[in-house]
């Protein structure tokens, strides 16, 4: 039995046994990053709300695991009365290097964000990070408050922290 080549390399000559398919299994099996397994929870949709400037907003955040389980990927985004007013979207990895997880976020007007975790425990997850954007230096605490539920407090230099409680949509019982 003849495989197809591998992912992305249709230069290399395809696989053409089960055993040589085997290693290629075992290796996507074990490259899963242990380091984002309390973060394993975030899988799926959050929506919260609240009131920003004088306005009721609506958000949702949608995470799903990425490249064989190794990042985090979201999507995020903020409504006012109906319309969507900020999107991003954006993942996580475990740096090896620093020994840390690291984010990376692109926003719907060109802004880039980079983000560290400068402190991790079971629950509670701080990053600090730059962006491009208007909000230069950031931090933002993430902390897991029931099964289906997290917090998130964002500030910036000069301004509020601004604290949204997130409840996980679709949680079968």
């Amino acid at each position: 039995r003849k495989f197809p080549h591998p992912p992305g390399n249709k230069e290399a000559n395809p696989i053409t046994t089960e055993d040589e398919m085997i290693p290629l299994l075992l290796c996507a099996v074990f490259a899963q990053n242990e380091n984002l397994a309390d973060l394993e929870f975030l899988v799926g949709t959050w929506r919260g709300s609240g009131e920003f400037q004088g306005q009721k907003f609506s958000d949702e955040y949608v995470y799903e695991w990425a490249q064989n389980r190794n990042f985090l990927r979201w999507r995020y985004s903020m409504s006012m009365g109906g319309k969507a007013v900020w999107q991003d979207e954006g993942m996580m990895g475990w740096d090896a290097e620093k020994k840390r997880i690291v984010g990376f976020c692109f926003g719907m007007d060109g802004t880039i964000g980079r983000a560290e975790c400068v402190e991790s425990k079971k629950n509670r997850w701080a990053f600090e990070g730059t962006s491009t954007g208007p909000y230069k230096e950031f931090r933002m605490t993430m902390e897991r408050t029931a099964e289906d539920e997290f917090s998130a407090s964002c500030s910036a230099k000069d301004s509020p922290v601004h604290t949204i409680r997130y409840k996980k949509e679709g949680r079968k019982p």
